[in-house]
């Protein structure tokens, strides 16, 4: 699990009805969270062009656009107040729900030949909160794979797209190759059927 160094504020702000001096009046609760910049570092790693993030805890989903807007800037959304919305709703769902699975499909600019869609590369995650603290692990490509290609519903495993390249720390699986990295993180690896 990733342990977030950085920490963000976050204001809660409530207002008073009633009469009198009270009237009107506003509460701020201030409450420390960390690592959610580290979350979002995560996903800005993984955005060359485009990417679509989408968060699912309990019967909800939320799903948000990142655009790579130079080498350092990432935009969130499509308009600029976009990005506190989004930290916000990332920060209630774990509130809500604990943990969450999170998909992150970053569009590559290679197309593939014969559908002619752009090839994209598909990270999961499990995020959730301990404490005042948000950890989070990338899941094994096997794991992602079979998350990502089973029908929900009926359990019955779907065919997988065919731009898509599913990337784990144990290594990838595409159309055209299923590599197993030998150890995690080294650059020896071997091809599996």
């Amino acid at each position: 699990m990733n342990e977030g160094k950085k920490k963000r504020r976050i204001i809660r702000m409530k207002m008073r009805s009633g009469k009198g001096k009270d009237k009107g009046l506003e509460e701020f609760k201030v409450k420390q969270i960390y690592g959610l910049e580290d979350l979002l570092e995560e996903f800005e790693k993984y955005c060359y062009t485009k990417a679509i993030v989408t968060i699912s805890g309990g019967n909800e989903v939320f799903a948000f656009d990142l655009s790579r807007v130079g080498i350092e800037k990432v935009k969130y959304g499509y308009a600029p107040y976009h990005e506190a919305f989004i930290k916000a709703r990332i920060l209630r769902m774990l509130s809500d729900y604990g943990s969450v699975g999170i998909i992150v499909r970053s569009f590559l600019k290679e197309k593939h030949e014969e559908t002619g869609y752009p090839y994209k590369e598909l990270r999961g995650y499990i995020a959730k909160m301990e404490g005042e603290r948000i950890v989070f692990k990338l899941l094994p490509v096997e794991e992602l794979y079979r998350a990502c290609n089973t029908d929900t519903m009926t359990g019955k495993e779907i065919p997988p797209e065919r731009e898509a390249v599913y990337c784990g720390p144990d290594g990838i699986i595409s159309e055209r190759a299923r590599i197993k990295f030998i150890e995690p993180g080294s650059r020896g690896f071997e091809v599996k059927d």
